[in-house]
């Protein structure tokens, strides 16, 4: 299709629209002068059209048009600008490094046998926000999972639209780089480009929770500190302790100069892994995702070897109070409760727990806990991402 067609499709659409919206009852919100954005996208059209029209005429003399008409293309891009603003973007889903996690760790999951008892036990109890959360990412894994290589899909809500626009301009727009080794982000440092949203933007769903304030004289703990930007949003929350955790050495000495950078007087910055029995682990090395557990979709051949420990046998040699447990370490969350039963049970902190990394994860993560009989009420948060699994939270809190 031509340029001159293109104008004269757009224009004609533009025109429909605007001619069914004249035709509807007026109201003080419906402009009917031609202004508003029908009107704004009618005299855009009308221009380009008018300026397609001369480059046509003008073929050997684009220069001398585009010279004439410099003044009418700067309102142009003006009055798009405008427009622009004001539309909501086409946003879709596309997440190479996702979709492959999903077909490598989830597949076909409602053919899993025990699919449905997982899944029913999984959310009873729930709210019904949590099971909606639940249905919706689900659906969307099954999308997902079925869709061609590199398809865009459509998935997301006009809601999650804006916010994900809103998460642009609020967050993504305002990292800046300062030098070589020198991040910013609203009041805070890093040493490498490491601001992901859901930490400094969602802070990892402190704001979900229902008593932020009993946290306040107690320990906290941060399984899984990677580079020390959790550190960052949780040393404010307590006039104790926060133990942050890291067994890649790379990843360990970043968290060093984050906290050196930030300021920060209350972190004690522990280089190891936490598990089910105290010994040595292997760990695959992948940046952020750095594993010792089971967590599909992570390729990586460097490896390195980290001291394990328990926190139950961590908490007692420090004479620790929890408050507050964080744990996000790539599909080794099971391990960690199971090495940690001992202090959930005794001292009940709320419990912030990723339940993301694999199936196993995400439907048998809170039965276990359950089981335990301590009382908890469970919540499943996440965040308005461009993902459709990454970042679920379990958050149980004690009644």
């Amino acid at each position: 299709m031509g340029l001159k067609k293109r104008f004269q499709k757009a224009e004609e659409g533009t025109q429909e629209k605007a001619g069914k919206a004249s035709g509807e009852e007026c109201t003080n919100d419906t402009p009917t002068d031609g202004s508003g954005l029908a009107g704004d996208i009618a005299r855009i059209v009308s221009d380009l059209k008018a300026i397609s029209k001369e480059i046509e005429k003008n073929s050997d003399g684009l220069k001398d048009v585009a010279l004439k008409n410099a003044d009418r293309f700067g309102k142009l891009y003006y009055h798009l600008s405008e427009v622009e603003h004001n539309m909501i973007h086409d946003t879709y889903y596309m997440h190479k490094f996702e979709k492959s996690f999903i077909t490598n760790a989830f597949g076909e999951i409602k053919k899993d046998e025990d699919f449905k008892k997982r899944f029913l036990r999984l959310i009873k109890g729930l709210d019904r926000e949590s099971i909606d959360v639940l249905v919706t990412m689900f659906n969307r894994l099954e999308k997902v999972y079925w869709a061609p290589e590199d398809v865009h899909l459509d998935i997301y809500t006009r809601e999650e639209k804006l916010k994900l626009r809103e998460l642009k301009e609020k967050f993504t727009d305002k990292i800046m780089q300062i030098s070589g080794g020198l991040y910013y982000y609203s009041g805070y440092y890093l040493p490498v480009n490491g601001f992901e949203d859901s930490v400094f933007y969602y802070r990892h769903g402190i704001g979900e929770l229902k008593d932020p304030g009993k946290i306040k004289n107690r320990d906290i703990i941060d399984a899984g500190g990677y580079i020390g930007d959790s550190v960052l949003i949780l040393s404010p929350l307590t006039n104790g302790t926060v133990y942050s955790f890291e067994a890649v050495r790379k990843n360990f000495e970043l968290m060093q100069k984050t906290i050196e950078l930030n300021g920060v007087k209350n972190a004690v910055l522990v280089n190891k892994a936490l598990g089910d029995k105290k010994g040595k682990v292997k760990i695959t090395v992948a940046g952020s995702s750095s594993t010792v557990g089971n967590c599909a979709g992570i390729k990586s051949e460097e490896t390195e070897t980290a001291d394990c420990i328990t926190l139950d046998e961590f908490v007692s040699q420090n004479n620790a109070e929890i408050g507050l447990i964080k744990v996000d370490i790539e599909g080794a969350e099971q391990s960690f409760l199971r090495g940690a039963e001992k202090i959930i049970k005794e001292q009940k902190p709320t419990l912030l727990i990723s339940i993301y990394h694999n199936l196993n994860d995400l439907l048998d993560i809170k039965p276990m806990i359950e089981d335990w009989n301590l009382g908890y009420s469970f919540r499943i948060y996440r965040p308005v991402i461009r993902k459709v699994i990454a970042e679920t939270l379990l958050i149980a809190e004690a009644q």
